[in-house]
């Protein structure tokens, strides 16, 4: 899930130029769509992780501070990679895959 993930995010960041001329759409949608499968192995992964490795009078609490730490990085992550953008357009899609691999 996590290596899909960067794989898409790294094409994101390789093929974004050639989108402006539409030369670069098919390897985009290909990019896009390895880093949504990423994501969507992932996520119930890492919860399914966390319920197995939590004690289970604590299954409730782990589970809701990891929805929480989600939601804050869901704000906090166009913040900080909006600002990213504005030095560099790719770069936001390095430093994301740098994150998940």
């Amino acid at each position: 899930g996590a290596a899909l993930l960067a794989v898409g995010m790294l094409g994101v960041a390789a093929v974004g130029g050639a989108v402006a001329d539409l030369t670069g759409l098919p390897l985009l949608s290909l990019a896009l769509a390895l880093l949504a499968f990423g994501y969507a192995v992932l996520s119930p992964s890492i919860t399914a992780a966390l319920s197995r490795h939590a004690a289970p009078d604590a299954q409730g609490l782990v589970l809701g501070l990891s929805q929480g730490l989600q939601a804050l990085a869901r704000v906090l992550g166009p913040l900080l990679y909006g600002a990213i953008f504005d030095t560099n357009a790719y770069l936001p899609y390095l430093v994301a895959a740098a994150v998940a691999a």
